[in-house]
């Protein structure tokens, strides 16, 4: 289970029975093996706008950051590979 990946507590996870999703659940990971943190950050960018078009390219998708400036950088990121794309 993924709470349980992330190391949540069983009083912190609740799980949806698929049949009353409102939208499907799918779960997507993908892993890098660079060590420096800010270049693993630079290096994860254009793989997550990558993953996004290929695995939900007409449907909404949530992508999981470590903090608030990570959140805000990959979401520039994400709307210049978008605008970029578009030209």
């Amino acid at each position: 289970d993924l709470g349980e990946w992330i190391g949540a507590g069983t009083h912190s996870l609740y799980n949806f029975h698929p049949n009353v999703r409102p939208i499907p659940l799918e779960i997507h990971i993908q892993g890098f093996d660079i060590p420096h943190y800010a270049s693993r950050l630079l290096a994860m960018s254009k793989p997550m706008y990558a993953a996004i078009v290929n695995h939900s390219p007409n449907k909404p998708a949530m992508v999981v950051v470590a903090d608030r400036k990570q959140a805000r950088i990959s979401a520039f990121d994400i709307m210049a590979y978008a605008g970029v794309e578009e030209e």
